[in-house]
């Protein structure tokens, strides 16, 4: 006979029943009950709906019965710092409030206020979460203090469901941690901070170890389910059990586990609670046999689970992603660029630290934005990383040959290439290390290169002091058209409400507005903005840029429409004729770093690519 093991995963988005059994020396894994979850609004919190989660818990468990496959024995896992509180009769206290509800807003600094940050890293080794339960404690202290003073006992999301099951109150070792209140050393609970932050000791309960059997169904439960089984703890937080399951026994691996939240990390012998790690807002998660899950949040599904609820919710993933194909077309375009990347390996350029190098990246940024392929975005990472944590030092004077005065954003259009990625990835992962690491970059260059009189941007040092036949500043048309597409990619990324846009606005308006009052009678911006007169040949590069940049500008509010609009119609028009009948673009100036004679049989792909970027923001304009 057949023994059977129950394994129940709930996610923050939906959970399933798996049934286990060995056969043939190998493990077979049958999935036989899936469910939905969310969470819903509820006395003005954002709440799990804790009891339908329970009856989906039974009814997998009812399925089992009606497969004639009755398992031995059942373990829940969860997401993690999600909890309920029990009074003295074991009743509920409140809702079971979800993590992304808004009540933690502020509490951070309350907790400090007792136990520096520094000081809590050190003592729990757990990442700074605006939604870890320390600070929903804080919040409950704060806000709800009456419902605290009545609580006996404080269980996570499973260990709940265990009671439910069971009716036996136990607390988890790895879903214990993620509550920050635990001591990494002694795998306990830190009682001698939840004294100081004023939390009720007695809501702790002894720790208890995966794998631990904690009892049996109780017997109204067996009557539901049509069976009994043991109770026994796997590693409750979700991400703790996929751990466990990573194929290998070497030391040192290193693991992605992808859900609503993308964790990618490694498991130590000892937590890492140094100042670097905190610094770099790493976390020690426990894990199976006391090892320490050290790894870090990544973007996960959460922005396609939230687009799914909001738009098409009884939409499948799949069926979203079809229909969106549907939407453009035709999707050879991406699958033309995934095999690119493919071949490439997903890889930026060779050069570590040039900007050039890395502008790839923002392609291969945006695919897995369509496609959630971790093979796409991790390359991109790790070269980010490396340069976020060894940044150079190198000279702003651009020396050719001299790669260590390529390693900054010496020259202006490094504005487009590189900054992006950073705005991208700081986005994707949360991570505010790229965003500061792009802005104490990003305003070097602007200090350095930025004439402050003209308003526009040197192409390099070596430009300061050159001089056009008519004696006017030199300032490249395609350089300055690269500092505005990059600005574009930037605030196309960063939220309205976002501290760090202000800047970037700022610097795009008054960048913008010094540009088009260099527009040519005949539409088209030419390759040296100050003289054009000894570069009298049309530059498209350079214009399809600015209009690209123009129409942006309108679309967003940033440029007034009565303004701007006849300079964009009338640089879309010269751009259009220069368009020959077999769709080739003409008079895009050579790949170079000053203005350059250009000719109408010359073009390049970062010309026609620009047309293409300009063409698409003034198609949303009329649409």
């Amino acid at each position: 006979m057949e023994r059977y093991y129950l394994a129940i995963d709930i996610g923050a988005s939906s959970g399933r029943h798996i049934l286990g059994h060995m056969e043939d020396g190998k493990m077979v894994l049958e999935e036989i009950y899936r469910f939905p979850n969310g969470m819903q609004k509820r006395d003005g919190e954002k709440v799990w709906d804790i009891e339908a989660l329970f009856e989906a818990v039974l009814a997998g468990m009812k399925k089992c019965r009606e497969l004639g496959k009755i398992p031995v024995s059942v373990g829940i896992d969860t997401w993690a710092v999600d909890f309920v509180l029990l009074d003295k009769d074991d009743q509920r206290i409140g809702n079971a409030v979800a993590y992304r509800d808004d009540r933690t807003k502020g509490m951070d600094e309350e907790v400090y206020r007792t136990v520096p940050e520094e000081e809590l890293y050190a003592s729990t080794g757990i990442q700074k979460q605006i939604f870890n339960s320390i600070y929903q404690l804080m919040a409950w202290k704060k806000k709800k203090p009456e419902q605290l003073e009545k609580a006996e006992t404080l269980l996570m999301i499973p260990d709940y469901l265990n009671f439910l099951l069971s009716g036996v109150k136990a607390q988890e070792y790895t879903n214990a941690t993620t509550t920050q209140l635990v001591n990494p050393e002694t795998g306990d609970w830190n009682r001698e901070m939840i004294q100081k932050l004023g939390y009720p000791e007695k809501i702790f309960l002894p720790i208890r170890e995966p794998g631990t059997v904690i009892g049996r169904l109780k017997k109204e439960i067996q009557e539901q389910v049509g069976f009994d089984c043991e109770i026994v703890l796997p590693a409750t937080h979700d991400t703790g059990s996929a751990v466990v399951a990573v194929p290998s026994n070497e030391e040192h691996v290193l693991y992605i586990s992808s859900g609503t939240w993308s964790l990618m990390g490694t498991e130590l012998k000892e937590a890492d609670c140094g100042t670097e790690a905190m610094q770099h807002n790493f976390t020690n998660e426990g894990g199976y046999n006391r090892k320490y899950r050290f790894l870090k949040n990544i973007m996960g599904l959460w922005m396609i689970q939230s687009v799914q609820k909001e738009l098409v919710p009884d939409m499948s993933f799949a069926e979203i992603c079809e229909l969106a194909e549907k939407e453009d077309g035709d999707d050879a375009y991406y699958k033309w660029l995934t095999r690119i990347g493919r071949r490439n390996c997903w890889q930026p350029d060779k050069r570590f630290y040039h900007a050039d190098d890395i502008a790839v990246s923002q392609s291969f940024l945006d695919l897995y934005r369509k496609y959630k392929d971790e093979a796409m975005i991790i390359p991109t990472l790790a070269r980010t990383e490396w340069i976020v944590n060894h940044p150079s030092e190198g000279s702003f004077k651009l020396v050719e040959g001299d790669l260590k005065t390529l390693e900054r954003w010496t020259w202006c259009d490094a504005l487009f290439m590189a900054p992006p990625v950073y705005a991208k990835l700081y986005m994707l992962t949360g991570e505010k290390k790229y965003i500061k690491f792009m802005n104490r970059e990003y305003k070097a260059t602007y200090d350095y290169l930025f004439d402050k009189e003209e308003n526009l941007f040197y192409r390099d040092w070596r430009y300061f002091d050159k001089r056009e036949a008519n004696g006017k500043k030199v300032f490249w048309g395609r350089g300055n058209g690269w500092v505005l597409g990059g600005l574009v990619e930037i605030l196309k990324e960063l939220p309205k409400k976002d501290k760090n846009r202000k800047f970037y606005t700022e610097l795009f308006v008054k960048l913008a507005t010094r540009v088009a009052g260099l527009q040519h009678p005949d539409g088209f911006w030419h390759a040296s903005l100050l003289d054009p007169a000894s570069y009298p040949s049309p530059e498209t590069s350079c214009t399809t840029f600015i209009v690209y940049s123009i129409a942006y500008g309108i679309n967003e509010g940033l440029l007034n429409k009565g303004t701007y609009l006849p300079v964009l119609v009338k640089g879309w028009k010269a751009l259009v004729s220069a368009v020959e009948p077999n769709g080739k673009l003409g008079y895009v100036q050579q790949i170079g770093a000053d203005p350059k004679k250009v000719t109408r049989d010359m073009t390049e792909v970062y010309g026609v690519g620009a047309f293409l970027m300009a063409g698409n923001e003034i198609y949303k304009m009329v649409r």
